[in-house]
Order: C-alpha cells, then sequence, then structure tokens
C-alpha cells in the first residue's frame, strides 16, 4: 500500500476543530497562572508552538526532546495529556482536514496552533483583552495549503536541531518569501557554511511553478546582495511528488544551476528522522529520473 503524507493537500478539504473553547483572556491565564494549572510542560509546548505556528504533536515531542532532554515528561502519553488540557483552556486549538466529498477517507493529521491569548502567553504579554482574536485562515484553498506547508517544513525543522544551523524563518528573498533560510556552519565547504533555501511544496495546481519562481526569486537576491549562492531543499509530499517536481524544476529553463535536494513528509515524520539523510539525488536514464539516497555531510 502506498504510503501517504499526513500533510498532503487534496481538493474540497473542510476543516474540523477539535476545541469547544477557542480562546482565552489574559484574565483568566493569569488565573491559571495563580493557580499553578500551567507547568513546565505546558510552557514547553507554548514555546514549541509559538516558534513553529502549526506543528503536530510528533513535531512538538521532537523539539521538546531537543530543547529538554533531560525531562521525562514528553512520552506519547503525557504529551496527549498536555495538549488537551491546553485545548480545554483555550490556548491551543486542534485542528485536522478532511475532504468534503469523502469525510471516511483522506484526513490530516491533527494540526496544533496557539489561540491570540496562548500567543500572548508566548510573548510573555499582560494584555487584556477577551483572548478571541482573529484566527489563521483555515478555510480558502491558499489558507489550507499555508498551514499544511508551515506543518510539512516543521517536519524538516525538527529533523535538523541537531546540527550547527542558524535559522531565519520567512525569509524575504526579493519578491519572494522563503519558509525558512538556513546558514550551516561546516569546513567541509568553502567559506566555511552552506546557505540553505527550504521550500515545502504541497502537490496543487499552480504548486511546481510557485517553488520554481521563489528558486529564481531566491537566486536573484543572493546575487544582488552578493550572498554565498544557496542550495535549496524541497519539501514534497512522498517519492512521487517529490520526482515530478524534480522533474519540472530540471526543464526549468528560468533556473541557474544550483543544488536541488528533494526530501519528503513521509521520511521526515519518522522521529528518528534527519533532515540531510535519506535526500534524493536523480539522474535521468534516457528520458527516466532514477533516483538514489544519500546523507550529505556538513
Amino acid at each position: 500500500m502506498k504510503k501517504c503524507s499526513c500533510f498532503a493537500y487534496r481538493e474540497n478539504l473542510l476543516r474540523e476543530c477539535h476545541n469547544k473553547k477557542t480562546g482565552i483572556s489574559g484574565k483568566e491565564a493569569a488565573a491559571l497562572m495563580e493557580r499553578n494549572k500551567i507547568d513546565e510542560c505546558h510552557m514547553g509546548i507554548i514555546k514549541a508552538l509559538g516558534i513553529m505556528v502549526f506543528a503536530g504533536k510528533n513535531h512538538i515531542a521532537r523539539y521538546m526532546g531537543h530543547v529538554q532532554p533531560e525531562k521525562d515528561n514528553n512520552t506519547d502519553l503525557d504529551l496527549a495529556k498536555k495538549l488537551k488540557q491546553l485545548c480545554d483552556y483555550g490556548i491551543v486549538m486542534s485542528v485536522c482536514f478532511y475532504q468534503s466529498d469523502n469525510p471516511c477517507g483522506y484526513r490530516t493529521c491533527n494540526i496544533y496552533f496557539l489561540t491570540r491569548g496562548g500567543r500572548d502567553m508566548f510573548a510573555g504579554g499582560d494584555r487584556a483583552g477577551d483572548g478571541s482574536g482573529v484566527l489563521p485562515d483555515m478555510d480558502s484553498r491558499d489558507g489550507i495549503a499555508g498551514i499544511l506547508n508551515r506543518a510539512a517544513f516543521n517536519s524538516f525543522y525538527v529533523s535538523s536541531l541537531s546540527y550547527d544551523i542558524k535559522y531565519y524563518f520567512s525569509y524575504r528573498a526579493g519578491r519572494a518569501v522563503i519558509e525558512c533560510r538556513l546558514v550551516i556552519l561546516s569546513d567541509k565547504y568553502p567559506e566555511g557554511l552552506v546557505n540553505v533555501c527550504v521550500i515545502p511544496v504541497r502537490k496543487m495546481a499552480g504548486s511546481s511553478a510557485e517553488c520554481a519562481s521563489k528558486i529564481r526569486a531566491a537566486q536573484e537576491h543572493f546575487r544582488q546582495k552578493r550572498i554565498k549562492k544557496p542550495w535549496f531543499v524541497m519539501v514534497c509530499e512522498d517519492d512521487a511528488h517529490e520526482r515530478e517536481l524534480y522533474g519540472y524544476l530540471t526543464e526549468c529553463s528560468t533556473i541557474e544551476k544550483t543544488v536541488m535536494c528533494m526530501t519528503k513528509d513521509t521520511y521526515l515524520i519518522r522521529s528518528d528522522a534527519d533532515a540531510f539523510d535519506n535526500i534524493a539525488a536523480y539522474t535521468k536514464n534516457g528520458k527516466e529520473l532514477v533516483s538514489e539516497y544519500k546523507k550529505i555531510i556538513f
């Protein structure tokens, strides 16, 4: 059976919300803190979601395991319990997406994010308000794709935390916004570093062309700024999508020759995944693309 990404895009997706309470006021948050209802593990989850924005439970677990390796409350059962409490408090929202024309078919895994009150807690703010705020766009085609792209990127992010990396999130490269630019310190490459632009891509109409546009904009931006040319990592949905996107990009005459690394959700979602392992390298055998998987050593 073909393995499916838990953040794959499908047409006609609808949102399913799992919260009864969708916000928290500053007064309510302060009361929870005073009654010691928010512990260190809760705050760790809030911090993880403050950084990742849209994340699955596995993302949160890996992030907390990296920043708090000595803690023993990051088990799957404990984390699920703490997440449910934060959802009940109205600090965290939990949603998933399913196809309207096939409710019993494909659906994403649960995706968590902070409510406005939760974002205030992450920022350390004490602003008064009703805690409702404006929720992100979770119903339009582009809004859903944006959420799934961010969740897919976070699979790469938590798989790269063990590397000596500096992150620039939502990196503006000319007209384009790249999800993330990494600066990786390395003795193996000239100047002692590698610039990497990470671009998650969902399998939907126009997404390959949008990816090519981002690559072109980033190449022009780095040239104008006289910054070392970047590598590009595309986070695809699965093997077939990876191959399809690579084939499209190699046929784009407007993209300058560059290092293109292809990886995918179906590998990165593993709890032991390494962001720079299982990178697909393609060669052409006639008209057919032949894949080989390798690990990049920095």
